[in-house]
């Protein structure tokens, strides 16, 4: 059990990051749409609430308890948010991104996409498939997740992929990063990091055998997302370039497919302008519809 002193509410999507969505002066309020079984519901809501679970990073472990939540806040979440970098993403001023700030941000999505609940799934996933299809996986594989098996170890390797950057160096001077500035907002979730597609290439590094070439996409705020490629082009590069109203739609549905197909996803942070029709493509149809609230309900798998 966390000690009376430890906050128990612990969030996947930091509210420093969400608070670049913001739909309030305030800035503690987002435009979000929230998954139901089949109905998914748009309105405000109070980002203390939205992008956290309970305990996720405490737990019990042979009687001895244990937590990372301060950890990430201290090691991690405070020098991204003390940097020059966040200073410029959080102003909206994408175009000023450059190689200089290169480091922070791939500390900032190989981050975010180990510490959500999503990350953890993926993670049982992988540990079901090694059991079933041993022939995928070499022998160091196999070997750590039979012991990911042990929900007492998971816990604890879950928590130190969550407050540790143990394992993200070793890619840090060969990675590409694409910088995508747009005149169209843009939109996000609570779980901030996902994959995305790309040409394959035998230079990038592909962590699950068979898997098919991606990059992992971060929006970073309203106007801007970044995309990283983790591979051995033989030096980092960074790119900064503005993209077409055309492929900004285009990104934001890739978000919303996310949503509507990964059950760790349960909030899309977006705008109301356009959503119906965005819902409507994806399998969704609006039942009820006001200025502050829309109720959605699914009517295709």
């Amino acid at each position: 059990m966390a000690t009376p002193q430890e906050p128990r509410n612990h969030h996947f999507a930091p509210q420093f990051y969400l608070r670049n969505f913001s739909s309030d002066a305030a800035r503690k309020k987002v435009h979000s749409l929230a998954k139901y079984g089949d109905r998914a519901i748009w309105q405000e809501r109070s980002i203390e609430y939205i992008g956290n679970e309970e305990d996720l990073y405490s737990s019990t472990v042979e009687g001895v308890h244990f937590s990372v939540e301060d950890e990430i806040n201290r090691h991690i979440e405070n020098p991204i948010t003390q940097s020059s970098t966040w200073d410029k993403i959080s102003k909206n001023q994408a175009e000023d991104l450059g190689p200089d700030d290169g480091s922070t941000i791939f500390t900032l999505i190989r981050h975010l996409e180990r510490r959500t609940p999503h990350a953890l799934q993926t993670m049982l996933e992988l540990i079901d498939m090694a059991e079933q299809h041993p022939e995928r996986f070499d022998s160091e594989e196999l070997e750590m997740y039979a012991a990911l098996r042990d929900p007492d170890y998971r816990a604890l390797f879950q928590a130190r992929m969550s407050a540790t950057l143990g394992g993200l160096a070793e890619h840090h001077e060969r990675v590409q990063l694409l910088i995508c500035r747009s005149k169209v907002p843009l939109w996000t979730s609570t779980t901030p990091v996902m994959s995305i597609g790309v040409p394959g290439a035998p230079e990038l590094h592909l962590p699950v055998p068979g898997q098919p070439p991606y990059a992992s996409a971060l929006t970073l705020n309203r106007f801007s997302f970044a995309v990283l490629a983790l591979a051995n082009f033989g030096q980092a590069t960074l790119s900064n370039v503005e993209i077409t109203d055309d492929h900004a739609l285009g990104y934001n549905r890739f978000r919303l497919g996310q949503f509507g197909h990964f059950r760790k996803v349960d909030h899309l942070i977006c705008d109301r302008e356009g959503l119906e029709e965005h819902m409507a493509w994806a399998g969704y149809r609006a039942e009820k519809s006001s200025d502050k609230k829309i109720v959605f309900v699914r009517t295709k798998s």
